[in-house]
């Protein structure tokens, strides 16, 4: 578990507070399974379409790569970052309360989703929020799938 409590919000936060204001403690740490489910439905209202049954199989196949952000006790954030075997992870599942966006909250449960995948080939999943959603839910909008790769390189 990590929890973050600060005097002061770190310089260069592109959020919409002052400096100087007081940071709450934060805490990140692995959902339990009530608490997975609250970032499936989270999901759902953000328009995704998760599995009815991916949650618990990935949860599964790594009990830390779901995790949630805690600030003052309430989840503000979600993010998976599964751990498939010591070669490949998956991210995805990155959800911030509407209410806490832009606050930094975001960016700092993606480092830590990022630390649980060291040293991994990553794929992840990106839902873009500014996609138009089609008048006819029978036929979902057109994605577009972008594949990437990296070779480590001796310096």
């Amino acid at each position: 578990m990590l929890v973050l409590s600060r005097a002061l919000r770190h310089s260069g936060c592109d959020c919409n507070q002052d400096e100087t204001t007081p940071m709450s403690d934060y805490t990140i740490r692995p959902l339990t399974a009530a608490e997975l489910q609250h970032a499936v439905n989270w999901a759902g209202r953000e328009g995704w379409n998760p599995g009815k049954h991916d949650a618990e199989c990935f949860r599964t196949t790594d009990p830390e790569g779901f995790l949630g952000g805690f600030l003052d006790g309430e989840m503000i954030a979600s993010v998976s970052a599964v751990n498939y075997d010591e070669a490949f992870s998956f991210l995805g599942f990155y959800i911030v309360r509407p209410e806490f966006r832009g606050s930094g909250h975001g960016l700092e449960i993606a480092q830590h989703a990022l630390t649980h995948c060291t040293g991994r080939n990553m794929g992840l999943e990106v839902w873009s929020s500014s996609r138009t959603i089609t008048a006819n839910p029978v036929s979902p909008p057109p994605t577009t799938t972008i594949a990437l790769s990296a070779q480590k390189t001796e310096s």
